[in-house]
C-alpha cells in the first residue's frame, strides 16, 4: 500500500488490532477510529517506510470521545518526519524496530512513551503540548529533546536521559535536574540527566548535587 500526499488513510477495526505488511508513507494522513469495544489498539506493521513527511491524527471525536491507547510495533524506516497528533490523556507507545528510522519524530498533545531504552537514542523530538512519559520498565534515552508550549516530561522511572534539551526555545545546560517545570515527577529520586550519555553517567555515579 502507498499513501500519496493529499490522501487520508483510516484504520477502522472492529477488533483491538490493526495489521499489514507494509505501507509506504509519502505524505498524506493516517487516522484511527477505535472500535466501541477497544479502547486500545494495537498497530502491527510489517514496515511503515516513510518516505515524505507524514501526519498521524489520532484525536477525539465527537463520535469516539474517549481517549485512546495506540501502540506500535513491527518496523519504521525511512528518512523523513513523522507527526503524531494526538489528545490529552491519549497515549501513543512506540515499541516499533526503528534502528532504519533516521527522520524527526513530532508529537502534538497526549503522551508518547517507548518500550526499549534505545528507541530515541539517536533520534530528535519535539513534544508540543503533550508530555513525554518515562515507565517504570525503561530509561528512555532521547539525542535530541524538544518541549514546546507547556509539554513536559513526566517521570515514573529513576533515570531519563537526554543529551540535548531545550524548553520553550532555550537550551538547558547540562546537569542533573528533578525539581523543574518541565518535569512532573512521580517519583521521589526521579530525575532528567541532561548532557553526553557518558557525562551523565559519571556525574549520577559520583552521586553529584543535583540542580533545583
Amino acid at each position: 500500500l502507498i499513501l500519496e500526499p493529499e490522501s487520508n488513510l483510516i484504520f477502522n477495526p472492529a477488533v483491538a488490532a490493526v495489521t499489514f505488511p507494509e505501507i509506504v508513507l509519502r505524505g498524506g494522513k493516517i487516522s484511527i477510529w477505535p472500535s466501541w469495544s477497544y479502547q486500545s489498539q494495537l498497530v502491527f506493521g510489517g514496515l511503515f517506510r516513510v518516505e515524505e513527511d507524514t501526519l498521524f491524527d489520532f484525536r477525539k471525536t465527537e463520535r469516539f470521545p474517549k481517549a485512546k491507547k495506540i501502540y506500535f510495533r513491527g518496523t519504521i524506516a525511512g528518512t523523513e518526519k513523522l507527526t503524531f497528533v494526538s489528545s490529552k490523556r491519549e497515549l501513543i507507545e512506540i515499541g516499533s524496530d526503528v534502528s532504519s528510522f533516521e527522520g524527526e519524530w513530532e508529537f502534538r498533545g497526549g503522551d508518547v512513551s517507548v518500550t526499549r531504552d534505545e528507541i530515541f537514542q539517536n533520534a530528535r523530538v519535539r513534544i508540543d503540548h503533550g508530555t513525554l512519559f518515562g515507565n517504570y520498565r525503561v530509561e528512555t534515552r532521547v539525542k535530541q529533546l524538544e518541549l514546546m508550549n507547556g509539554a513536559r516530561i513526566r517521570m515514573k522511572q529513576n533515570l531519563m536521559w537526554v543529551a540535548e534539551l531545550s524548553v520553550e526555545g532555550e537550551k538547558v545546560p547540562d546537569g542533573v535536574y528533578e525539581n523543574e517545570p518541565w518535569i512532573e515527577n512521580f517519583h521521589n529520586r526521579a530525575r532528567v540527566i541532561v548532557g553526553p550519555f557518558d557525562f551523565g553517567e559519571e556525574k549520577v555515579a559520583a552521586n553529584v548535587e543535583t540542580k533545583d
